[in-house]
């Protein structure tokens, strides 16, 4: 978020003046939404005067732990006195700082262990302000770099970053001492989403090998039929019982298998103990407290060495069970909400469906593992073939071939990935809500859950932003951890830019959200944080967000809403005319009405009159779902520019297509991981959003150049149609650079062709 230099000044003014007037609150509210206006000129004067007076404002707050962090900022500084001035304040910090604050004491807990003393640095807390070093106390008092003068406007809540990180507000009470335990919530939907899932995983299976087992039944039927070949027919049987023991054996032996795939290709290593009391006490003795009082064993702590904050659990018993939490967790999440964050994953253990979530995960991770893989040694031989190609062309063609052969193994296992996914994501948006429940019954610290959410969608967004491109870790655990991949990236980008309450609108009160969000992998964000809040009124504490306006729902279209699922309503209508016909052929026959009896033995009818109603519903919905967008420039378009007033709109379906003209930066990966655009990002000055792109050539043609992955970590000028969705994203029609390279996408005319080629299959079945 940018702001004029004047509107900036104003919000410096104010937030010295708060903190000269002791109003920590409003002072680092007012200094954290600066220095986030003023990212990339943080060496500028006015943001070195915002760090300092932070630093002290946090202090006197009790937040040590943010104060040390911008301490060690400003110690980078080129100006010798700030340098002296933080090292001597964080010098006070450590020295002065001790464990046991009143913020832990107040949880309300008491541990059933002494607590380990950390290795090395001691964390600690600020000391009150009656005994703040002098140093602080004079620059508090310093007329010329803080002033008095009011804001001349009232300012929204800060901005919230890892660099400056959601408070709560400052009508926000304390934390409870006692509070009464949350109503108990029925083990009945959480028990039949496991059910379903490992029915669904093992239906899903059984349907691949019955898939790929015929299609020799099928070469032979055209060589006998059309090549007049003496062929032999493949007998056609689904090995059951091997394929219900192989995943019976993936699920005991999957804390494991996943051991040794997050150790060796993503650098897990163990966590101590006491190395998570020096980042969270309060972690320390929620787990100690919760593993004794429910007489399970203390879960094995492991560590991953990424910045992008996130957790999860696996294993497949208790006895067994792995919480797993990110570096970047750790370092960027304060301690009651790292101790929020390990409640959830307590939940998990404690509910036991983590057990069937590491067993999907298992699965998952054989095709993702092999896909990313596969792609790292494609690109390998790809830049090896280019370097060798005036030297000895041979060698440069075979690695080429074997490239090529790599990339196919890589497209063909990402599509395995995401068939076997949709099986987890009914269990994983259940667990969920088990787990959150579970969080804020065991800290009665729902806010903490809350701000620790927002956190890791902001950090997600930052991860990606500054990398460039979504990690596989991230993508490939989607269904294990806190966040969905797609929801972190669109709110943790959009946040800074817009209206949280605004953003979380249409997942509060559009009528069909839950029906747009069954392909999700989490339940919508403004759902799981308006439940938070409920469970904060409930723990008698003020909530961190105001979602009081959820109540009120906006208008159900039923018309739109049977256009925009026009095709899928079209099957189903077609499978029940089928089945009318059907039934009425058996009873005629019965009566002895002989002419229409064949209708009773031709179960092609089923397939012809389903596919002739997708069909007819695709064709139906095309000119609302591609409205015209020839020739359309940024100019043209009468609707919002940025991306949070396009989301603005809490009635919105994906049919409510919004031609768009949007100029940024395409982010993802490079080379053949992103092929099958997998990983396509529109990072634009107000957010990021998903591209869905599409080959003219369907989505073989994606393997062929042009591709968008040529595109990837340049300016781009992107038409299409903005969806609104559970997950906002766009159908991009044409992307071009800045050095007038384009690339046309196929939406449309695959649209029209899939609709063109089912109705005339359906027509040949029934002639």
């Amino acid at each position: 978020m940018t702001f004029s230099p004047d509107r900036a000044d104003q919000i410096l003014e104010a937030g010295l003046a708060a903190a000269k007037q002791s109003n920590y609150p409003e002072a680092i509210q007012l200094l954290e939404r600066f220095l986030v206006a003023q990212a990339g000129a943080l060496h500028h004067p006015g943001a070195i005067k915002a760090q300092m007076a932070l630093v002290v404002a946090y202090g006197r707050s009790g937040q040590s732990k943010k104060a040390a962090q911008l301490c060690r900022e400003l110690n980078r500084s080129e100006n010798a006195k700030v340098r002296a001035w933080a090292t001597q304040a964080l010098g006070e910090i450590w020295e002065k700082g001790q464990r046991g604050s009143a913020e832990v004491e107040g949880t309300g807990f008491v541990p059933l262990v002494e607590m380990p003393q950390p290795r090395g640095e001691r964390r600690s807390v600020f000391i009150p302000p009656t005994e703040m070093n002098e140093t602080s106390a004079q620059f508090l008092g310093e007329p010329e770099l803080l002033s008095s003068e009011e804001p001349t406007q009232p300012l929204d809540r800060p901005v919230a970053s890892l660099a400056a990180p959601l408070d709560p507000p400052a009508t926000a009470t304390s934390r409870p001492q006692r509070w009464q335990p949350l109503k108990k919530i029925s083990p009945a939907r959480l028990q039949r989403a496991e059910m379903g899932t490992a029915v669904v995983l093992f239906l899903t299976l059984c349907g691949l090998w019955a898939a790929i087992a015929a299609l020799p039944i099928y070469w032979t039927q055209f060589a006998t039929t059309v090549l007049k070949w003496n062929a032999y027919i493949p007998p056609f049987r689904i090995p059951f019982l091997a394929i219900l023991l192989a995943l019976a054996l993936l699920f005991l032996l999957s804390p494991w298998v996943l051991d040794a795939l997050l150790k060796k290709l993503y650098g897990m290593k163990p966590l101590s103990t006491q190395t998570l009391a020096h980042f969270s006490p309060e972690s320390h003795r929620l787990l100690q407290r919760v593993c004794q009082q429910q007489r399970i064993s203390l879960p094995q702590l492991n560590v991953l060495p990424t910045e992008t904050p996130l957790s999860f659990t696996y294993g497949c018993h208790p006895k067994f069970a792995r919480v797993v939490v990110s570096q970047g967790l750790l370092d960027h999440l304060d301690d009651n909400e790292i101790a929020a964050i390990y409640a959830t994953e307590l939940g998990h253990i404690l509910s036991g469906d983590f057990s069937f979530m590491a067993w999907v995960t298992v699965v998952l991770q054989l095709p993702y593992t092999l896909y990313w893989q596969a792609a790292e040694a494609g690109n390998w031989l790809r830049s090896k073939s280019a370097a060798r190609r005036r030297e000895v062309p041979i060698v440069a063609t075979l690695l080429s071939i074997a490239a090529d052969l790599l990339a196919i193994v890589s497209s063909l296992s990402y599509g395995l990935y995401w068939l076997l996914r949709n099986s987890g994501l009914w269990l994983s948006r259940q667990r969920v809500e088990y787990g959150d429940h579970t969080a804020a019954n065991l800290t009665g610290n729902p806010n903490g859950l809350t701000r620790a959410l927002l956190k890791i969608a902001v950090g997600t967004a930052q991860t990606l932003q500054k990398h460039r491109q979504t990690d596989y870790l991230i993508e490939g655990f989607d269904l294990l951890t806190p966040l969905g991949c797609l929801t972190a990236i669109h709110l943790g980008s959009l946040y800074p830019h817009g209206s949280l309450r605004s953003l979380l609108e249409w997942d509060l009160t559009h009528p069909d959200r839950h029906w747009l969000g069954l392909n999700n992998s989490h339940p919508l964000m403004g759902d799981r944080l308006q439940r938070l809040t409920s469970y904060a009124h409930h723990c008698q504490v003020n909530p961190e967000l105001d979602l009081e306006f959820a109540t009120a729902s906006t208008p159900r279209h039923r018309n739109t809403l049977l256009l925009q699922g026009a095709p899928f309503f079209g099957t189903l209508l077609g499978y029940v005319m089928a089945q009318l016909l059907w039934f009425s052929a058996q009873i005629l026959y019965r009566l002895g009405v002989q002419q229409i009896t064949w209708l009773a033995s031709d179960y092609d009818l089923f397939a012809s009159f389903m596919l002739l109603g997708f069909g007819l519903g695709t064709f139906l919905r095309f000119n609302s779902f591609f409205p015209d967008i020839q020739g359309i420039e940024a100019s043209d378009i009468a609707t919002p520019q940025t991306l949070p007033e396009w989301l603005a709109n809490p009635a919105a379906l994906p049919i409510d297509s919004q031609p768009i003209c949007l100029e940024g930066t395409l982010i993802g990966r490079s080379g053949i991981g992103n092929w099958l655009g997998q990983d396509l990002i529109l990072q634009t000055a107000t957010g990021c959003i998903k591209l869905h792109y599409l080959s003219q050539l369907g989505a073989i043609g994606n393997l062929l150049p042009p591709r968008p992955a040529d595109f990837v970590h340049h300016s781009v000028v992107v038409t299409g149609w903005f969806r609104r969705g559970a997950t906002p994203w766009i159908d991009a029609d044409t992307l071009r650079t800045s050095t007038g390279r384009s690339l046309h996408s196929g939406h449309q005319a695959w649209s029209t062709l899939l609709a063109g080629a089912a109705i005339f299959v359906a027509i040949v079945l029934i002639l």
